[in-house]
């Protein structure tokens, strides 16, 4: 059974999390913390009301004390929590995180009303059925991309993450309900990364029947060499900014509305 929803059930119990590549530390405001093998990115859609002030950090907003902005344009700015902790806010998040947090240093949000918030939003993330893992450095364009798929088929999540370098193993050792649908791997950059991590999908039995669609150049050899890794689709786009988003539309058209993918239903059992 997995252990990432019963750590979640009570959002507002927790503090902050802080990551680094597909592990997480989650904080509870009573000064306990536990370990995940997820994340942050992943963790995110889970804890939907809870704001990403950096790469390495996702907070509740409930807990925050004090806003500090950037000192210069080369430094990031800073969130002080109600336990003392400071935590750094990125310098392109910087004015949209003052923005989202603001009402809550001037308590227009209550704590009741952000329980109930947050209680919402995790009932509806467990009631996804099939969740889908894009890899690529693209950051904007992913976010792009899960916004697309998200809402125009409701039925699938969208997780993205950077590097795929332990990707096989990671899902490999995951419980069968909680691996994606279907995984969609740019291969623009890190070509060598994501062409070894495909191979090594498609050799795990665990891992293996999951479709895996490769974003790679139009470079024939590049072609060529996702299919002899068992790629059940390539996809040729040039290295430009926003081609992956213009084919999000036509990628969810054909694969999640048109291809029967193996799609394996959560036990109701396992979401309590």
């Amino acid at each position: 059974m997995s252990t990432v929803k019963p750590a979640l059930q009570e959002p507002a119990l927790i503090s902050h999390l802080a990551g680094a590549n597909n592990y997480s530390w989650l904080y509870f405001r009573n000064g306990e913390k536990k370990m995940l093998a997820k994340s942050l990115s992943y963790l995110h859609t889970l804890l939907t009301g809870f704001v990403r002030v950096h790469k390495t950090a996702l907070i509740n907003p409930v807990c925050v004390k004090s806003l500090q902005s950037p000192p210069s344009r080369r430094m990031p700015g800073a969130v002080q929590l109600e336990n003392g902790v400071e935590l750094p806010v990125s310098r392109r998040r910087w004015q949209q995180v003052a923005e989202v947090l603001q009402p809550f240093l001037d308590n227009e949000i209550s704590d009741r009303e952000y329980v109930a918030n947050s209680a919402a939003t995790t009932s509806t993330a467990q009631q996804v059925q099939a969740s889908i893992l894009l890899v690529t450095d693209e950051t904007d364009d992913a976010q792009a991309f899960k916004h697309i798929i998200e809402t125009k088929w409701p039925r699938f999540i969208l997780h993205a993450m950077r590097h795929g370098t332990l990707l096989p193993e990671m899902l490999a050792d995951l419980p069968a309900h909680e691996r994606p649908a279907l995984i969609l791997m740019d291969a623009r950059k890190a070509r060598a990364e994501r062409l070894h991590a495909l191979r090594r999908l498609k050799e795990l039995p665990n891992c293996s029947r999951i479709p895996v669609l490769l974003i790679t150049s139009t470079n024939h050899n590049a072609i060529a060499e996702g299919y002899e890794r068992y790629a059940n689709s390539v996809i040729a786009l040039p290295d430009q900014p926003a081609t992956l988003v213009a084919v999000a539309e036509r990628i969810g058209q054909f694969w999640l509305q048109t291809v029967a993918l193996p799609i394996i239903d959560i036990p109701d059992n396992e979401l309590d």
